[in-house]
C-alpha cells in the first residue's frame, strides 16, 4: 500500500521556522496543519508563543522540548505552565514562580523547599505557613504571614506565637481559639475569644466555663446558650435581664371587646 504523499504546496507554506511562525503564531493557523515533512522546523520560539498564547501546554510539547532549560524559560514566560511543567524539572527559580502562582510547598521534592521558595510561598498566602518546614519558618516569614491574617500563629511554631500575637489571634475571630493547646487557652485568651465571637465559648476548656465567660458569651449571641454547662445554664437565664413588654397601643385600649 502506498504512502499519501504530501500536497507540494503545504510543503511549500511550512518549509521553514520563519514561514511556520508566520503562519501558525502570527495567523492563528494550527500546528497540526504543519506537514509531517517540515516538522523539524517547528522551534522553542514558536512553542514558547503557542504558549503564551494559550493554544499548546508544556506537557503537551515533544519530549525533546520538555528540558529543564526550556522549563526555565517557559517559567519566566508564561507562569501558569508551572502547573503543567513536570515535578522533575523544577529547579529553585521554577519552584518560586509557581509559589507565586499558587502552589503550595507541599507538592515540592524536599530539597527545592528552601527558604526563598518557602518565603515567596507565605508572601502568596498565609496559610502555606502550615507546610513550611519547621527549621525554616524565620520571624520574617511569619509576620508576613500574620499580617495577612493572625489565624497564621495556629500553623506557626510555637517559638514566634507570644502572648500578644496570642491575643490579637483571638480578637480577629474568636474562633481562632481552636488554634492552642488547651493549656494555652488562659482565662484572659477564652475571654477575649468570646468577646469577639461568642460561639468560640465551645472550645473555652470546661474548667474555664464560668458564670462570667459564659454570660459574655451569650450577651453578644444567644446561640452561644448551647455550649453553656448544664449547671450554669438556669443562673445564666434568671440573672438576664427581663425582654421590656411592649404596652398596648391606646387604640387597642379604646377598641370595643366583641
Amino acid at each position: 500500500m502506498s504512502q499519501v504523499k504530501t500536497d507540494p504546496s503545504a510543503i511549500e507554506r511550512f518549509n521553514s521556522s520563519e514561514k511556520i511562525y508566520a503562519e501558525v503564531v502570527e495567523k492563528g493557523e494550527s500546528l497540526a496543519k504543519v506537514p509531517s515533512e517540515c516538522r523539524h522546523f517547528v522551534n522553542q520560539d514558536i512553542y514558547l508563543e503557542l504558549l503564551k498564547q494559550g493554544r499548546s501546554s508544556f506537557s503537551s510539547l515533544p519530549k525533546e522540548f520538555q528540558t529543564a532549560e526550556f522549563a526555565t524559560i517557559v517559567a519566566r514566560s508564561v507562569p501558569k505552565e508551572v502547573y503543567s511543567i513536570p515535578a522533575y524539572l523544577y529547579t529553585e527559580e521554577i519552584a518560586v514562580i509557581a509559589m507565586k502562582a499558587g502552589l503550595t510547598p507541599r507538592v515540592l521534592p524536599e530539597e527545592l523547599k528552601t527558604p526563598k521558595v518557602c518565603l515567596a510561598s507565605v508572601k502568596k498566602y498565609w496559610g502555606h505557613i502550615e507546610y513550611v518546614p519547621r527549621d525554616l519558618v524565620t520571624q520574617e516569614m511569619f509576620d508576613i504571614a500574620c499580617a495577612q491574617s493572625y489565624e497564621a500563629a495556629g500553623y506557626s511554631p510555637k517559638r514566634f506565637v507570644t502572648p500578644e500575637i496570642k491575643l490579637r489571634t483571638v480578637r480577629e475571630n474568636g474562633m481562632f481559639l481552636k488554634h492552642f493547646s488547651t493549656k494555652e487557652r488562659t482565662p484572659e485568651l477564652c475571654m477575649e475569644a468570646v468577646s469577639a465571637t461568642a460561639m468560640a465559648l465551645e472550645f473555652v476548656p470546661p474548667a474555664l466555663r464560668d458564670l462570667e465567660i459564659c454570660r459574655a458569651a451569650v450577651a453578644r449571641d444567644r446561640n452561644a446558650l448551647k455550649h453553656v454547662p448544664i449547671d450554669l445554664l438556669a443562673r445564666l437565664l434568671l440573672q438576664a435581664p427581663k425582654e421590656q413588654v411592649e404596652e398596648p397601643r391606646t387604640e387597642e385600649l379604646s377598641r370595643p371587646r366583641s
